[in-house]
């Protein structure tokens, strides 16, 4: 017969605990969960006793919401420490607008960096949609507890299902109500704010200085799976590329190795892009932009958004994020110009992400306007 191991890996002595007892792991279990359900039937108990006694019908968390100012403040102080995602349909506009007018063969590429974006802001913005979609919880759940008590018998599905129906109801009111709303964004701020001081503060910084990393790889990848696909449609902008003195020693068109031609069979007709994207490197910021301004010499507006100050932070922040831990080193001082101490720790706020988010996809927008107006030149 083999009997249950005790809940701990030492047996203490009654000197050590004398006011203990220690229970086998499987029976501490069972009074745990009792507990838990003890709690429960209390609260049911005295939820059920307010309403028999005619009290206020009850409401969700029956917040005060506060005035105005005082959620202002909450809001200001929740958005210095976590990510808020803006709407998709106002943040691709630009986006969506110029790819809707390219050929077909670089739509996969913008429809990937587009997907890339959303998943970036989805991962940065976890904190937020975890801690708002708790809240509303909830709220759903007090209602339903509401509505549960007050079907009295719930012995049958469709009981059951009617009390949940009424608390959907009741809950989208609520919702869509001015209070309710109010109340919801407050909640979730006093979510957020309190858990700070139980070591998500960190987590949060690491999401954003993950998620610039992020932004900086799907631009990366954006502008060289456009270099590739546009080689390979036009391999005569191969020459260009080689007479250029910008570019002229980043690529080998002019003397590819026998190997490769051996490779693709002595055959790159619609290859010269998947051949020449590899003798390059497109995370550097510099590359992308002596690139980009041979292939396309007449889109002033690609080289203006490739240009951009904050296109150049991000290109150095990611750095820090990739290389460095973040550890604020003289080169970075030196590119940005910015005027923090050598060794300390770079902070990026929910702010530097959203401007970042902002101007990748400024350029990607920018970069398929180019490319369609390129192609009609």
């Amino acid at each position: 017969m083999v009997r249950d191991k005790p809940a701990l890996l030492k047996w203490p002595t009654r000197r050590e605990m004398p006011d203990q007892s220690l229970f086998p792991l499987r029976y501490t279990t069972k009074v745990m969960e009792d507990a838990e359900m003890l709690d429960d039937v209390k609260a049911y108990d005295v939820v059920k006793a307010r309403l028999e006694n005619g009290e206020d019908e009850l409401i969700p968390l029956e917040v005060d919401v506060g005035s105005g100012d005082d959620d202002k403040v909450l809001i200001r102080d929740l958005r210095k420490h976590f990510f808020v995602p803006p709407s998709p349909e106002g943040c691709f506009a630009d986006l969506d607008a110029a790819a809707a007018s390219l050929r077909p063969e670089y739509r996969p590429v913008v429809e990937a960096f587009r997907h890339s974006l959303m998943s970036t802001v989805s991962t940065v913005s976890m904190p937020f949609s975890l801690a708002s979609a708790s809240v509303e919880q909830s709220h759903f759940q007090r209602l339903h507890t509401a509505e549960r008590i007050r079907a009295d018998d719930l012995s049958t599905e469709d009981q059951e299902e009617a009390a949940r129906a009424k608390a959907n109801s009741r809950m989208l009111d609520f919702v869509q109500s001015q209070d309710g709303r109010q109340a919801l964004i407050r909640d979730t701020c006093l979510f957020l704010l309190s858990s700070l001081g139980l070591g998500l503060e960190r987590a949060a910084q690491e999401l954003l200085e993950q998620g610039l990393a992020l932004l900086w790889s799907a631009l990366e990848v954006l502008c060289r799976d456009t270099f590739e696909t546009t080689l390979n449609a036009v391999p005569a902008k191969a020459k260009a590329l080689v007479d250029d003195p910008t570019t002229r020693n980043r690529f080998e068109a002019g003397r590819l190795p026998l190997d490769t031609l051996l490779e693709y069979g002595f055959d790159l007709s619609g290859k010269l892009g998947t051949v020449l994207v590899t003798q390059q490197d497109f995370s550097d910021l510099r590359t992308i932009k002596a690139v980009y301004s041979v292939l396309y010499p007449r889109c002033a507006d690609l080289r203006q958004a490739l240009s951009h100050r904050e296109l150049w932070i991000l290109f150095q922040r990611r750095h820090l994020v990739v290389h460095r831990r973040c550890v604020i080193d003289r080169p970075y001082l030196e590119a940005t110009g910015e005027t923090l101490d050598v060794g300390t720790h770079l902070i990026v706020t929910p702010n530097d992400f959203e401007r970042a988010l902002d101007v990748v996809i400024s350029s990607g927008a920018v970069l398929a306007r180019s490319i369609s107006t390129g192609d009609q030149s």
